[in-house]
């Protein structure tokens, strides 16, 4: 019998073994198509692990990736302090890494896309990490707008 999902469920049956071939994981979970299509906007490749960057240059330099499609875009550090200072926490997220790239979506469109480079993205996180009184480490931009507000950063896209 016919369901409503049958052509999506094709499509999707269709790109998960297209991820499979081209090595990039068996799921589009967590985030994972905002992801893919943002790396093809830019020109990146994704670097497929569970704890690094998102994205990589054509040059090899290293990017954070959000993707929203609710102009809410969350750098997590966590829910545990652990040892060390509360910075360290940013430090080991983002080492290594030249920027973080946000990018608003509507449907399967980018509206905004804003680059903010790690030189001054991370000194603004961990300045707002030290003001965190509850157990969540995280800094929440919304809109998108307070994203392009960090120093450094510049728009890529704004339609």
């Amino acid at each position: 019998m016919p369901h409503k999902y049958d052509a999506l469920a094709e499509y999707l049956k269709k790109a998960l073994a297209e991820l499979d071939q081209l090595g990039l994981g068996p799921s589009l979970a967590k985030g994972r198509v905002g992801e893919i299509l943002l790396a093809h906007h830019l020109g990146h490749t994704l670097q497929v692990t569970q704890q690094g960057a998102d994205g990589i240059g054509p040059d090899g330099k290293k990017y954070e990736y959000k993707v929203s499609h609710d102009d809410q875009f969350n750098f997590n550090f966590g829910h545990a302090r652990g040892t060390g200072e509360v910075e360290d926490l940013v430090d080991k997220h983002l080492s290594g890494f030249e920027g973080a790239y946000c990018a608003l979506m509507k449907g399967p469109d980018f509206l905004k896309i804003v680059y903010c480079p790690c030189s001054t993205l991370v000194p603004a996180l961990k300045s707002h990490l030290k003001t965190v009184t509850g157990n969540t480490f995280q800094k929440v931009f919304s809109p998108i707008e307070k994203f392009a507000e960090v120093q450094g950063a510049e728009w890529k896209l704004n339609t």
